[in-house]
This record gives C-alpha cells, structure tokens and sequence, in this order.
C-alpha cells in the first residue's frame, strides 16, 4: 500500500499516517476518574482533538514565567506537568490550596505541582481545549494525562489517590 501510494492518489488516502502519532486515551484506566457529565464519545474525526474528558492528553500550550514553578520563558504545559501529579486550577489561590491538600494526604515522595491557570500566561488556550468550568480542577497524571475533572478538594484527594494506584482515604 505505501508503494503504490507514492504514485496513485486513491491508495494515499487509504492511509491513515496522522493517527499514527495519537495519543493514547485512558478514559477506561483504573487510574482514571470518569467524570459523569463528560462521557467519552469515542475517537474523533481525523484531524480533530479528543474531547475534554478525564483520560485524554492535557492540551498544550506556550506558558511563561510561571510564579513559584519552574516554568521559564518559552516552556510548555505538558513539559511542565510531565514527571508529578499536577493539579490546574483557575482562581486566585484555589491552586496553593488544592497543593497543600494533597502534601498533607499523599505520601511525601510524589512530586507534585499546582498551577494557575487564571494567572499564568498561556493559560486560556488550556481552559478552553478542557472546556473550563467555573469551579474545575483536573488533576494530570506524571505522563501529561488528565486523570480526572474534579469540584472539590476531597474529590481531587480520592483521584489523586487512584492514580497512585492506592486504596480511597
């Protein structure tokens, strides 16, 4: 097929190279807290991005001079989540708080983040591929995954635990 692809136009458009480059989606991991008000549709059309739903890769994004990260002139969202469980947050000091909830509650060896999206440059293309609601946070896993959308500190305490694969406090 790829030879005669080369040459013949109809046998180019039977191959599908793009999806090769996918990201997998986790929407049925046990390490993934479905959001009920989000099923997953299914794969989308060819070209399209996944919908926002706990599973799929974090929407990228340029972010800048993140206050108190490690984020630097010309970073990326998902260079910056990879490697710790981070939580995205959108309101002044929600993501300080949900931080120190997990520190209190999940073993102090998981690298862990928090970042504003209200304040950080870059921030709105992200809110709007997860289709931000008041009151969001999402919870990434270390591979740059959206583990789960969560309302609150106790929600986001149970999916941070799943993640790691642990039992419910």
């Amino acid at each position: 097929m790829l030879d005669r692809a080369v040459d013949d136009a109809a046998a180019r458009s039977q191959i599908d190279s793009g999806r090769l480059y996918e990201s997998f989606w986790y929407v049925d991991s046990p390490l993934t807290t479905p959001d009920p008000s989000r099923p997953w549709p299914g794969r989308p059309p060819r070209g399209a991005p996944p919908a926002p739903v706990p599973g799929v890769i974090v929407p990228d994004s340029a972010v800048h001079g993140t206050p108190g990260d490690a984020a630097s002139p010309g970073s990326r969202l998902r260079a910056l989540v990879r490697g710790r469980l981070s939580v995205l947050a959108d309101a002044p000091g929600t993501a300080a708080r949900a931080l120190a909830v997990l520190r209190r509650t999940l073993p102090p060896q998981v690298p862990l983040a928090a970042l504003d999206l209200s304040s950080l440059p870059g921030g709105d293309p992200v809110r709007a591929g997860l289709a931000w609601e008041p009151g969001d946070l999402w919870l990434v896993r270390p591979d740059a995954h959206t583990a789960a959308r969560v309302r609150s500190e106790d929600e986001l305490v149970v999916a941070a635990t799943r993640v790691l694969g642990g039992s419910e406090p």
